[in-house]
């Protein structure tokens, strides 16, 4: 006779972000199309310039540029993806059990 489960036990799995890299940011993609132009010294009023003439009509002074970093939309700044796994898998992950993931 097999007996039901009525119970299941699950831990979280944390890992860093891949697509920020566990930073929760990443760098504007003007940005670094800027940045890959003019080089990392070049002087905001330049950004300002160059803003202005790659699609941002409205910068008119330094605090009208955008946001350099912008949150990472897949994690949702935490930098951590975090996902709930049944405990058999991650003790066979972890080397504790040993055999198929879901077997009895």
């Amino acid at each position: 006779m097999k007996m039901k489960r009525d119970k299941r036990f699950l831990v979280f799995l944390e890992e860093d972000c891949p697509a920020c890299g566990g930073q929760g940011v990443y760098q504007h993609p003007d940005w670094r199309r800027f940045f890959d132009e003019l080089g990392w010294n070049a002087p905001l009023r330049a950004a300002v310039e160059w803003f202005r003439e790659n699609g941002y009509p409205d910068v008119r002074d330094e605090e009208d540029l955008p946001a350099e970093e912008l949150v990472c939309g897949d994690c949702g700044g935490s930098g951590v993806l975090r996902q709930r796994v049944p405990l058999e898998d991650a003790l066979r992950e972890l080397g504790f059990l040993v055999g198929k993931a879901g077997g009895r």
